[in-house]
């Protein structure tokens, strides 16, 4: 798979699941809506107050599960980083641009 076959078919998706793993070592997953930068970082937002957040602070390890029409999908691992100012300005702009109902 190249970079940008990566890239179209993440950009074409707007919602993915999610699998975090908690404190105690349990598997969880959610629907989130996503976006995604040319350099294949993936954008979500959650509130402090849920549990993907919870489990991300205790363990950066993430996943997600791309796409299921046609019956392709694309598992995608990485580290959870919670981006800082001029950052997460780029970031937002980029969700923004899926979901700008977001901005409330």
């Amino acid at each position: 798979m190249t970079k940008e076959f990566l890239y179209d078919f993440i950009y074409k998706n707007k919602v993915a699941v999610v699998a975090t793993v908690s404190a105690d070592k349990n598997s969880e997953s959610a629907l989130v809506g996503i976006a995604v930068t040319p350099d294949l970082k993936i954008v979500f937002d959650t509130s402090s107050k849920s549990r993907k957040y919870s489990n991300i602070m205790s363990n950066s390890l993430i996943s997600f599960v791309i796409g299921w029409e046609n019956e392709q999908t694309i598992q995608y691992e990485g580290i959870t980083k919670i981006p800082k100012k001029a950052e997460l300005n780029r970031l937002k702009e980029i969700y923004f641009k899926n979901f700008p109902d977001g901005k409330e």
